[in-house]
């Protein structure tokens, strides 16, 4: 029976045998990834014994071949030219110093995605770029069985504002897993908004991981909707590391059969005057699994800190379950922060309110259930992109079994 182990067998024999291939992408990096290779075969990948994994059932995984897709097609852009924006394959002397600290992460699927990608796309907002149109970022699975390590460094310079709406899109084997990591890199007074689209990934398996880093008076906002999707684990961390930093992060997950979404969060907030406000919905039916690990991290020097983080989540189901982890950890004085879960049911009284004018309780059932989650795709920048999302849940919901 595959388990984690023997997967971690298979990494070695294939860092053995496609090392001249792996030291073509990115020479200068190779160094570092066969030092990165040693520590991940030392720390090995994570099992319910690890305290940030202990929610998701792994099991799935390790059934996958250990064959990599190097195809360079895994990052796409939408069609039209965009003024201001430099997008490349090659990742320059400009943003060496953007990657060295992804060597040091703890992670084991982010240390696999650093030695093993092959074609990182960086995308660079130049200085004052403000863009009316979105730019559209699709993140394709594999189109065979195995594993694929999608690549994406983004980079606003100041001053530079946008709209970013990121896709990840299935593959066409089940048998797949697409390990894809994003870096997002701010500088002062620059401003995303960026929307992650996870609707359709269907029965291939997906951990996803968004880091962010924020210089002073910078702004990020983020949305991300995640459905449909037989295993999702979602690492997000930000980090507040520039004065008057402002971030904002939203998402919902539905999740039903036997699915799984694990959504893991950290806002660190590092200097002083940022504020942050975090809110999650959940809604779980049939058989499925919801998880949502949150955490907010004060430094000492974060001084007037200004954090909120909110999770609420909604079961329709006696055989569904959510796990919820609200975290903050403070460790400077003068701050405003909270944190907050609910977990509950449909409201009875709700639903007789509607029943008794007339409405069906399965369509009373579904009213509720939207409106649960209506306010964090009512404020969504783009009607089109709104339009389309509250469709995706509309369709979700006709397709729940009680």
């Amino acid at each position: 029976m595959p388990d984690r182990n023997s997967w971690l067998t298979e990494f070695e024999n294939h860092f053995e045998k496609n090392s001249v291939m792996i030291q073509k992408n990115y020479p200068w990096l190779f160094e570092r990834r066969i030092e990165t290779a040693a520590k991940l075969s030392k720390q090995g990948f994570p099992s319910k014994r690890d305290e940030e994994w202990r929610f998701t059932n792994m099991e799935p995984l390790w059934k996958i071949p250990f064959l990599v897709d190097y195809s360079k097609t895994l990052v796409s852009f939408g069609d039209e030219p965009l003024d201001g924006v430099e997008i490349t394959n090659d990742i320059s002397e400009v943003f060496r110093e953007d990657l060295e600290d992804e060597f040091d992460s703890n992670d084991s699927f982010e240390l696999l995605n650093s030695i093993l990608f092959s074609n990182c796309v960086c995308v660079r907002l130049k200085r004052g770029t403000k863009l009316a149109n979105p730019i559209l970022i699709r993140i394709a699975g594999s189109v065979r069985n195995g594993l694929s390590f999608p690549r994406v460094l983004f980079v606003a310079e100041e001053g530079s504002e946008a709209t970013v709406i990121e896709e990840q899109m299935a593959g066409l084997p089940a048998n797949t897993l697409s390990t894809s990591k994003i870096d997002v890199i701010l500088k002062p007074s620059s401003s995303i908004i960026w929307n992650r689209i996870q609707t359709k990934l269907f029965a291939q398996k997906s951990i996803s991981i968004l880091k962010v880093r924020q210089a002073e008076k910078s702004c990020f906002n983020v949305r991300t909707v995640t459905m449909n999707s037989d295993f999702v684990r979602n690492t997000m961390s930000v980090l507040l590391d520039g004065d008057g930093a402002v971030c904002k992060m939203n998402g919902i997950f539905l999740v039903k059969g036997d699915e799984l979404i694990d959504n893991h969060t950290m806002l660190e907030h590092l200097k002083p005057n940022c504020q942050s406000r975090q809110l999650y919905k959940g809604i779980v039916a049939e058989r499925g699994r919801g998880v949502f690990n949150g955490k907010i991290y004060v430094h000492r020097e974060a001084q007037k800190t200004d954090a909120r983080q909110t999770s609420k989540n909604l079961i329709l189901s006696d055989r569904a379950s959510i796990d919820v982890k609200p975290q903050l950890e403070i460790f400077a004085d003068d701050v405003k922060c909270s944190h907050g879960s609910t977990v509950g049911h449909i409201d009875e009284n709700a639903l007789f309110y509607l029943t008794s004018r007339g409405i069906s309780e399965k369509t009373a059932r579904q009213m509720l259930t939207k409106g649960f989650i209506n306010e964090i795709l009512e404020d969504c920048e783009s009607e089109d992109l709104k339009m389309r999302l509250e469709k995706d849940v509309s369709d979700w919901l006709d397709t729940v079994r009680e």
